[in-house]
């Protein structure tokens, strides 16, 4: 466990936050450490006042602390699966999320696989206007700011089938071509394809 930080627990009933759960009131429980060190960490709750507490008993000294962040959501497996992000200059992190589908999105960066400490405090809302777009999700760990940029599909995005045999025709280099050109040509100002 690492000094200064906010460990955050609560109890909750049957296995579902639907039902009953207690922390401290309201809001989630709180452990911090003054040592960042190894701890054995005792969780008590006594179901008839609802008090719930938690002691931490240092076992080891530490070694060198490295962390991992990774993306969690809707974007890719509907809030199950952690994408691990990748560690650039500056302690910037990044990860790529390639074919994504049109629609809302939310996610959050987590620190080390768990809800303990999540950036930002409220989902980031993400929306993507176009199929097969590329999401870049970047976290700064010295500001803790989450961004996301998307990038549409690019290319020929919709053909249609050749039908007007006698209209002009041009190659995607803009040089005309004649009726036994076969592929993708431009014809009356569509992109077509000729078989």
């Amino acid at each position: 466990m690492e000094e200064g930080v906010d460990y955050k627990y609560k109890v909750v009933k049957n296995h579902s936050w639907s039902n009953e759960n207690y922390g401290n009131g309201d809001k989630d429980a709180i452990l911090k450490v003054t040592e960042t060190a190894i701890y054995k960490v005792t969780f008590t709750f006594n179901a008839q006042t609802k008090v719930l507490t938690a002691t931490a008993e240092k076992t080891g000294e530490a070694g060198p602390i490295v962390h991992t962040y990774s993306v969690m959501g809707n974007i890719v497996d509907d809030w199950k699966t952690d994408i691990d992000m990748t560690e650039g200059e500056g302690g910037i992190y990044t990860v790529t999320i390639n074919n994504v589908a049109a629609g809302s999105y939310e996610f959050k960066v987590r620190l080390d696989h768990a809800w303990a400490i999540a950036y930002p405090s409220d989902n980031y809302q993400l929306t993507v206007e176009k199929d097969n777009s590329t999401v870049v999700i970047t976290y700064n760990s010295s500001t803790n700011e989450v961004n996301a940029t998307v990038t549409p599909p690019t290319g020929i995005e919709a053909l249609t089938i050749d039908t007007d045999a006698n209209a002009l025709m041009y190659n995607l280099a803009g040089q005309r071509v004649d009726k036994d050109y076969k592929g993708v040509v431009i014809k009356n100002g569509r992109k077509v394809v000729v078989k």
